[in-house]
């Protein structure tokens, strides 16, 4: 029985052009996109500080299962996980984040996380192995990079899809750009 698990939620894709293997990120006991830093997702730690959580989006993570089991024993964790199991508690990926940042502090590795996977923060020049979450932030609001809504965003993501092809199948669900003669925008790739 394998030891990690790899979430892939359908609103992500890999990307081939990567110089990385999955393979190469499989040792992580939790691995997600960085999250956005101007909204930095904070949680209370057991000794009432913030712990402020970079990264761990669970929609394109690595998870190792002792970690998840560890976590979720934790004895005063488990009121978090009971309200989480019926949903009415933190997102399952805040609550595993929140465990890691707080128990294996010396594991958090941002360096390694960007170039595995990226759902708020693209590098278009260097894009991660896994994309995730294209169409939430391309039609959020205008501090993302991506999407159409400006020049600026339009080239991002046309520097985006031109470094990882594979992210049209998401970007064509929700983006729809069309150029001043109403072709399809995506036709210039």
């Amino acid at each position: 029985m394998e030891e990690h698990i790899l979430l892939f939620q359908e609103d992500g894709a890999f990307c081939a052009r990567n110089n990385r293997t999955l393979e190469s990120f499989m040792h992580h006991a939790w691995i997600g996109a960085p999250w956005d830093p101007v909204d930095v997702k904070v949680a209370d730690a057991v000794d009432g500080s913030k712990l402020h959580l970079l990264y761990g989006n669970g929609g394109m993570s690595i998870r190792s299962k002792t970690f998840m089991f560890d976590c979720i024993d934790k004895h005063h964790y488990q009121e978090d996980w009971k309200k989480s199991v019926l949903g009415q508690g933190l997102a399952e990926d805040i609550y595993f984040s929140r465990c890691f940042f707080e128990y294996r502090k010396d594991e958090v590795d941002l360096a390694e996380a960007k170039p595995f996977s990226s759902e708020e923060q693209y590098n278009a020049d260097e894009p991660s192995l896994v994309i995730h979450d294209l169409c939430r932030v391309a039609n959020g609001d205008a501090t993302h990079t991506i999407g159409c809504n400006s020049l600026p965003h339009q080239a991002v993501t046309m520097r985006l899809l031109k470094s990882c092809p594979e992210a049209i199948r998401v970007i064509n669900r929700c983006i729809t750009c069309v150029d001043d003669n109403s072709t399809d925008y995506w036709g210039q790739l």
